[in-house]
């Protein structure tokens, strides 16, 4: 289930690059729709970040969790997709039931970031 030595999982690098089709595949083999890798992101999370709103509805349907896959200062898919003013991506997670008022560890709720970065 791994690949390379980055700990990037074949799912998270398909979850990035939006390759809806081998999430698919990957997905039918059973692999593990919340692994994470070295910086405890998932496949969710970098589906997200890359706005790739597709594969993450995708992902929600398989039960990915959107409270998995944490980065920096705990910061969930909310929190990312709201810094980053991933609107679609963001309706996905608020209709797969990703808690809203999630808080990082540094007490940002994904409003408060969505409002510092001009979204």
């Amino acid at each position: 289930r791994r690949m390379g030595l980055d700990s990037e999982t074949a799912l998270i690098k398909c979850a990035a690059a939006g390759d809806a089709a081998s999430v698919g595949v990957l997905a039918d083999a059973r692999c593990d729709v919340n692994a994470r890798d070295a910086r405890h992101g998932t496949a969710l999370l970098v589906a997200v970040c890359a706005g790739h709103d597709g594969v993450v509805e995708q992902l929600l349907a398989l039960k990915a969790d959107p409270a998995q896959g944490k980065v920096d200062a705990g910061e969930t898919a909310m929190h990312q997709a709201a810094e980053h003013g991933r609107l679609a991506c963001l309706q996905r997670l608020i209709e797969g039931n990703a808690e809203v008022n999630c808080t990082s560890l540094t007490g940002a709720s994904p409003f408060l970031m969505a409002a510092s970065a001009g979204h």
